[in-house]
């Protein structure tokens, strides 16, 4: 049988910790609950948590929470990659475990979300990536930006890569691909 994950709250409001408790609960969740800092401290120690949704003074809604919660369970619970990945499309390169991209052995600066989407597009192999595809991938389950937020990043990715920036093709109405070469054409098989 599989056991299920535990989550411990730690909400000062009882009322509020009694409503994430039996939400938690019916959604399958061990939960134990704890008033303050140094119960929540005793706790862990004692319990080992899976989770901790600590005192979350928001206006929030049960079922979003428990999305997000999954979400952040899940990818904890994802195997780790090996640290020394190295990707390569053309003169693209990303080692994964330095957060570092190369293009023609030049190492380009990028935000976080900009390496986030150009080693989802290296890890793609030229298949097309939607813009639904890369939220997930890039923002994690649950964070709403517009497609449109997508496009900004595309855009600055492909000015830091330079003469090799139109290796991103942009596919009308869908998303994106990352093709080995500027102006290399796709063929579908």
């Amino acid at each position: 049988m599989v056991q299920s994950k535990h989550i411990l709250v730690v909400e000062d409001e009882r009322d509020l910790a009694e409503m994430l408790q039996y939400n938690l609960r019916r959604s399958g969740y061990r939960v134990s609950w704890a008033p303050d800092g140094p119960q929540a401290l005793a706790a862990v120690r004692a319990q080992n948590p899976d989770l901790i949704v600590l005192d979350v003074m928001l206006p929030f809604s049960p079922k979003v929470l428990i999305a997000r919660l999954e979400a952040l369970l899940r990818r904890s619970s994802e195997p780790v990659a090996a640290t020394s990945a190295q990707l390569r499309v053309g003169p693209v390169a990303a080692d994964l475990s330095s957060h570092r991209i190369t293009v023609d052995d030049v190492e380009v600066k990028l935000t976080l979300t900009e390496f986030k989407l150009l080693v989802a597009l290296l890890q793609s192999q030229q298949r097309v990536l939607n813009r639904n595809d890369l939220i997930a991938r890039v923002m994690g389950a649950g964070i709403v930006v517009t497609a449109r937020t997508i496009d900004v990043h595309i855009a600055a990715i492909r000015k830091k890569l330079g003469i090799h920036g139109g290796m991103i093709r942009t596919i009308r109405g869908v998303g994106y691909q990352l093709l080995s070469e500027v102006g290399e054409s796709h063929i579908s098989v």
